[in-house]
């Protein structure tokens, strides 16, 4: 699973991109489906069990070895697939 979102406009999808700044690996690069948010009647969500609209797209677990004791930092993007949004 991965963590939820709530958007503040209606979208029917998103382009999610997740990079790790320190080694460059990407561990999320995919589009997924959204439904109707539960907070507002006008906004979109993507639930933490969604799985992207091609199973061959890239997302995973952004897992860091455990012998590695340098800190990482993680670059998030959303997009929307209509142009509402763009990070």
């Amino acid at each position: 699973t991965h963590p939820s979102f709530e958007l503040n406009k209606m979208v029917t999808g998103v382009h999610v991109h997740l990079v790790d700044t320190k080694t460059g690996e990407v561990f999320w690069d995919a589009d997924f489906s959204t439904k109707k948010s539960l907070i507002g009647s006008k906004g979109a969500r993507l639930t933490s069990n969604a799985l992207p609209k091609n199973p061959s797209d890239v997302f995973h677990r952004p897992c860091i070895p455990a012998d590695d004791p340098e800190p990482h930092l993680f670059d998030l993007s959303i997009q929307s697939t209509n142009g509402v949004y763009e990070d």
